[in-house]
């Protein structure tokens, strides 16, 4: 402190010069107080020996063991959730993109159905076919199959087919007894 007020300037018979002194004063006696107080939180602290290191390290280890793999089981947890919800939103997105594309293509291929279906059966053999299909039962001509063996090989059926209207039973109606 006397070397900083030389520096300044303050020297015996500057006015400053009691001002410095008693501040001198103050501070000396804070310097014997922070000795003291120096002195005392040296004595307060706790001796530390090796075993207390090792009891303490031990602890800590157990600690951060335990800790450590709580974040690892937390980790793994996460890891298969998230991959289980990848999966997942895989197979979303693989059987949406299937549908549409599905449906994409489709969209072309019976755009025409109804106009295509009209032109074939305005044709001359559709209109023999659909009266074929509207005269006999299939369930009963095949019921009715007599297998043809072929020299080619495959297989084919005769069975009666209906290629007009049969005839229509009369009705009795009870008033004359047939004879």
């Amino acid at each position: 402190m006397d070397a900083a007020a030389r520096d300044m300037g303050i020297v015996p018979g500057d006015p400053a010069y009691a001002f410095y002194l008693g501040l001198r004063r103050m501070f000396a006696d804070q310097e014997v107080r922070m000795d003291l107080l120096t002195a005392q939180l040296k004595g307060a602290q706790p001796k530390i020996d090796p075993a207390h290191i090792d009891r303490l390290s031990s602890r800590m280890v157990e600690a951060f063991a335990f800790r450590i793999n709580d974040v690892i089981n937390t980790l793994r947890w996460r890891a298969i959730l998230g991959s289980v919800t990848a999966v997942i939103g895989f197979a979303v997105v693989c059987v949406g993109g299937g549908y549409w594309w599905g449906y994409q293509t489709s969209q072309g291929q019976f755009v025409n159905v109804s106009g295509t279906l009209i032109r074939a059966l305005s044709m001359p053999e559709a209109v023999k076919w659909v009266t074929l299909m509207r005269l006999n039962n299939i369930d009963t001509a095949w019921n009715n199959c007599q297998w043809l063996p072929q020299k080619t090989g495959g297989e084919a059926c005769s069975f009666p087919l209906w290629i007009s209207q049969p005839p229509a039973k009369p009705i009795n109606q009870g008033l004359v007894p047939p004879q």
